[in-house]
């Protein structure tokens, strides 16, 4: 399960306790030199240029778990993920397919990599691991 332990490196039952280091909420990473990537992941990247299915906006979850994360996609191609008091803060690209994103987040111990796919619909987002665990995430706003 993608977790702010898992940006750490740590499994999922260290919860947020995370390299005792705190990322101050508001702060971004810059987009990685070389990544080619100067649009940001707002509506425009959508499906077809639909907004529904573009990943700017809050999701919440994970769906049918512990549902205590919050990641926050930022138009400007910036990502934050919120858990239990804790934020970690990155980048967020997209990926060559239709709802299809890479991104970082980083929370203190390098960056922590994953995929997000959103749903045809626009209400879910899948986030994926370097392991290959999925997780859904429900849009909350956006």
């Amino acid at each position: 399960m993608l977790s702010i332990a898992g940006c750490s490196g740590g499994d999922d039952s260290e919860g947020a306790a995370v390299s005792g280091r705190e990322t101050p909420s508001g702060s971004a990473q810059e987009t990685p030199a070389g990544s080619g990537q100067d649009a940001p992941a707002g509506n425009e990247q959508g499906a077809a240029g639909d907004g529904e299915a573009a990943i700017t906006g809050t999701w919440r979850g994970p769906v049918g778990g512990a549902d205590n994360e919050t990641f926050e996609f930022r138009g400007d191609g910036t990502v934050s993920l919120s858990s239990d008091g804790t934020t970690c803060d990155g980048t967020v690209e997209p990926k060559g397919g239709e709802r299809t994103y890479s991104f970082k987040v980083d929370c203190g111990a390098g960056p922590f990599p994953g995929t997000a796919v959103v749903s045809p619909d626009g209400k879910t987002v899948t986030l994926t691991d370097p392991e290959g665990e999925k997780s859904d995430y429900a849009r909350v706003s956006g």
